[in-house]
């Protein structure tokens, strides 16, 4: 499974208390960058797409977002699995007027175009599995979304 590969505990993030998507954009930036991870232009070039090309996905009882940038940005390649205490608005990606409350973020830092499918595919997969979803979203220890991760 390539999408486990990129998750590691340094990089999930629980319960962040962001009001906004710029909250979270700013939040995510310094601590991918803190850990080398990414170039300094990261956090303003994945806002500025998701601003063009927004990532939000309406799934009934729950948002979904997968924002990511262009390979240029990332050192080290990762994958941050982020929930919220309240969601965070963002513009839906089938039609950027209709706003989709998020609970649950997959910001993928990835510098090689033909992992971005297969994490792409693999992250379709467990979206549509609600219960993987609620479990994910309710988690307060990174160690269980790392387990529940793994057994996929």
């Amino acid at each position: 499974m390539e999408f486990i590969n990129f998750v590691s505990d340094k990089v999930i993030n629980l319960k962040m208390d962001c009001k906004t998507k710029e909250d979270f954009f700013k939040e995510i930036h310094n601590k991918v960058f803190e850990l080398g991870f990414v170039k300094e232009e990261f956090g303003e070039k994945i806002l500025g797409r998701e601003n063009v090309f927004p990532t939000g996905l309406n799934l009934g009882d729950y948002g979904v977002a997968i924002p990511h940038t262009d390979a240029e940005y990332i050192k080290e390649q990762f994958i941050a699995v982020c929930t919220f205490n309240e969601p965070v608005v963002f513009s839906s990606m089938e039609d950027q007027d209709e706003k989709v409350p998020v609970n649950l973020a997959f910001v993928l830092g990835l510098n090689q175009p033909h992992s971005q499918l297969s994490v792409l595919t693999e992250l379709m997969g467990i979206m549509q599995n609600k219960e993987l979803v609620e479990k994910l979203m309710d988690s307060t220890d990174k160690e269980e979304v790392l387990k529940t991760i793994k057994s996929l």
